[in-house]
């Protein structure tokens, strides 16, 4: 429990912290933002759900995400605590590979070259150790033993929708309230006009893309990976609708 407490207040402190940064709107992003943060990791206090590895490895890369600051054209921004924190979700729970593999791509694309040789550094070494790890077990398989049903089960939006809404306090909501609101979270990042706008896009549409295709019915708190750090793309989700309505009414130019 004093654990779990940790990492929640550490989450909305890094989150209120990074909030407090954003140029446009601060006060109601920064006070709105936190409070959907703590809504959100407000689930790891939960000690029914302590054994579940997603639980802490999501948590941390919430934490990861908001000690990010990105810079960019050569320069090297503030981003060691984020590696430490996205390493301990990797050593938790292989499920964080993704968000590791996208700040990776997204250190190269910003060509910050040591952040970058981190990040793949990290992966070359969970990747050893996951070969050795799956040495080990090779020893003790038999022909014998029984075989788990498989997880590429293709789920569609289901999938995605439900893996979010059930490991999270969405639960609480209707169900025609939760699904749509796990959308617009995702969407919403799409209006923080940032480059951290756009990873946090692509990471919560990424995994509910692997949402879709992968595992099973009863893998549904996979989606704690995420929804700490989802939850966070709602307060600009009506900054994303404006641009979006602004977009759909211009005219396009004469030939």
């Amino acid at each position: 429990m004093a654990a779990a407490i940790a990492l929640m207040l550490a989450i909305v402190a890094a989150w209120w912290r990074r909030l407090g940064e954003e140029p446009e709107d601060r006060g109601r992003v920064q006070r709105l933002g936190t409070a959907l943060v703590f809504v959100a990791a407000s689930l790891g206090l939960n000690r029914h759900y302590f054994p579940l590895h997603e639980l802490w490895a999501g948590g941390l890369i919430a934490l990861s995400f908001a000690l990010h600051r990105p810079e960019g054209g050569g320069r090297e921004g503030a981003w060691r605590g984020a590696f430490v924190a996205a390493a301990l979700a990797l050593a938790i729970r292989e499920l964080a590979l993704p968000y590791v593999l996208l700040m990776a791509a997204f250190a190269v694309w910003r060509r910050s070259w040591y952040e970058a040789a981190a990040w793949i550094l990290l992966t070359l070494v969970f990747l050893a150790g996951l070969a050795w790890h799956l040495t080990i077990i090779a020893r003790e398989v038999v022909p014998s033993d029984a075989h788990g049903p498989p997880w590429l089960v293709m789920r569609g939006m289901a999938g995605w929708l439900v893996n979010v809404v059930q490991s999270s306090n969405l639960r609480w909501l209707p169900p025609f309230l939760a699904g749509p609101a796990v959308v617009l979270m995702t969407f919403g990042w799409l209006g923080w006009r940032s480059p951290s706008g756009l990873v946090g896009f692509l990471l919560g549409a990424g995994y509910g893309l692997a949402f879709m295709i992968a595992g099973r019915w009863d893998n549904f708190y996979w989606g704690a990976m995420i929804a700490p750090t989802l939850f966070v793309g709602l307060v600009f989700a009506p900054r994303a609708l404006r641009q979006l309505a602004l977009r759909a009414r211009m005219k396009p130019a004469p030939n």
